[in-house]
């Protein structure tokens, strides 16, 4: 288990909470995924009356291919109260399997120091997973999951021995997502979810995404591979 550097100069903070609410970023998001809905819904009605839309269909396993990129943000940390989080951002890619979605991905993250001792870091989390899907609408998506894999952190001080300037430590992010279907390839995603890293002591992020989704057909010899 990896014992977070300047843990004993920031022992006291370490243990506290501390809480950042991104409310520009999140009212940002609710409205897109309005506006979005609205533009959508107009559209339809402009059309000429048409049958009544079929029950959404779940597509057969890695058939699809969805690429995704995001922005994310810390709505509250804790075991890091001597770091603020600047920000972050996710690429994913994802493939139907089963009852849900199969996937792999990196979540980015940039802190910075707020006590002069400590150093300012980077961090990667590196992981897989799986969450299950409900087919709510034929324009919405919901689902929750598990992703796993490790977070590597990177210090920017060069005081630090070589061993100590790359660290990396087992960690989850249980999550939960809506998916908005704007065209018949793409789409918007928000996400909620709590990275826990497995360090000593322990830190949890709480990471709120909103980001674009395309849909492509899966390759097909990326999916004889897969398969």
């Amino acid at each position: 288990m990896t014992r977070f550097p300047g843990h004993r100069a920031a022992r006291g903070l370490l243990a506290s909470t501390h809480v950042v609410v991104p409310y520009t970023f999140l009212t940002m998001c609710c409205l897109t995924a309005v506006c979005g809905l609205l533009a959508v819904s107009a559209a339809e009605a402009r059309q000429a009356p048409a049958a009544p839309h079929p029950a959404p269909s779940r597509p057969a396993s890695f058939s699809r291919l969805y690429l995704a990129g995001a922005a994310s943000l810390n709505a509250r940390q804790r075991g890091a109260a001597a770091w603020d989080q600047r920000g972050g951002a996710r690429i994913q890619a994802a493939t139907p399997l089963g009852f849900g979605m199969l996937e792999a991905g990196v979540l980015g993250l940039s802190f910075d120091s707020a006590d002069s001792e400590l150093p300012d870091w980077t961090a990667f989390f590196v992981h897989a997973g799986w969450r299950a899907t409900w087919h709510a609408h034929t324009r919405l998506v919901l689902g929750a999951g598990l992703r796993a894999g490790n977070l590597f952190m990177l210090f920017g001080d060069a005081d630090l021995v070589a061993g100590q300037r790359r660290e990396s430590e087992f960690s989850v992010e249980p999550h939960a997502r809506a998916d908005i279907r704007l065209g018949q390839r793409t789409g918007l995603f928000f996400e909620g979810g709590l990275l826990r890293a497995f360090t000593r002591p322990r830190m949890d992020f709480v990471q709120a995404s909103a980001g674009l989704v395309v849909d492509i057909r899966m390759p097909t010899w990326l999916r004889s591979l897969v398969e």
